[in-house]
């Protein structure tokens, strides 16, 4: 699952169609605006006895103003 590192989010979640996803949007501190794609940064698969399989997805803009 690392070859969708990078990718965007859009893509990412077509690409993982049928699994259940968590998302992280990681932003800077402070009053930020994204700018640009929301992109995947981290892609782990995750599981636990409360919420099953998932796939833990970290995301982040391209840039930030």
């Amino acid at each position: 699952m690392t070859d969708l590192v990078m990718m965007r989010d859009v893509e990412a979640r077509y690409a993982l169609r049928g699994k259940a996803l968590r998302y992280t949007v990681l932003s800077p501190v402070g009053t930020w605006l994204g700018k640009g794609a929301l992109r995947v940064l981290r892609v782990r698969e995750e599981s636990n006895a409360e919420q099953g399989e998932y796939v833990d997805l970290v995301l982040g803009y391209d840039t930030y103003e």
